[in-house]
């Protein structure tokens, strides 16, 4: 079944703020309000769209799981009864997932998105599955995860680093691991970020040493 997009009905980003969502709602429904269109039935079944759209994408949990209903179908993924988990499978997932992010620009990737379908596959259920496998079996996952939220800021990767650790149990290398990616991608997050300030502050410094020499 073909999945709407709410985003595209409201006519804002999938990284709009609820400020923005409501904003869009509030303008499309005076616009195709039906008693502002002679009760045309048109409008009514627009009215009814918008309305629709609003009711889940204002509602965090609700918009959540669109989200990653949304982007499971973008990505031609098929849903999977818990009783056909099994580490393989989410193995094999976590290696698909992998692939697809690698091939995908990074500025067009949608990382809540993303973050989801991780969220996904670190489910509680999908957890005790994984904690009851072998260590080889949680580090590929591990792995996998783990180059496939390249993409991720930092405070959405402190949440799947959480569902790692879970996964990792007792493994002490495989939690360290993870911590060590974390902090690392911690610190080039915040190198990306200011560089251009501290590149900008050593030409100046030099440029004052140059000046006092002369």
């Amino acid at each position: 079944m073909q999945i709407k997009d709410y985003y595209d009905i409201l006519k804002v980003n999938p990284k709009a703020s609820g400020m923005d969502i409501k904003k869009a709602y509030r303008k499309l429904a005076l616009q195709f309000h039906p008693d502002t269109n002679g009760n045309s039935r048109i409008s009514e079944l627009q009215f009814k769209e918008i309305k629709e759209a609003y009711e889940v994408l204002s509602d965090k949990g609700k918009r959540e799981a669109y989200n990653y209903e949304r982007y499971f179908k973008q990505a031609g993924g098929r849903k999977t009864e818990n009783n056909d988990v099994t580490p393989a499978w989410i193995l094999q997932q976590s290696q698909e997932l992998q692939t697809r992010v690698s091939r995908t620009d990074p500025f067009r990737i949608d990382r809540d998105a993303l973050q989801y379908q991780v969220q996904h596959l670190l489910s509680e259920y999908n957890q005790l599955m994984l904690q009851q496998a072998d260590d080889s079996a949680k580090t590929a996952v591990t792995e996998a995860l783990l180059a496939a939220t390249k993409p991720l800021l930092p405070q959405q990767m402190n949440v799947v680093a959480l569902l790692l650790v879970k996964v990792a149990g007792s493994n002490n290398e495989l939690i360290k691991k993870i911590h060590a990616e974390v902090t690392e991608r911690k610190w080039g997050h915040l190198w990306q970020k200011y560089k251009l300030w501290v590149a900008l502050f050593f030409a100046i410094l030099i440029s004052w040493m140059i000046y006092r020499l002369k």
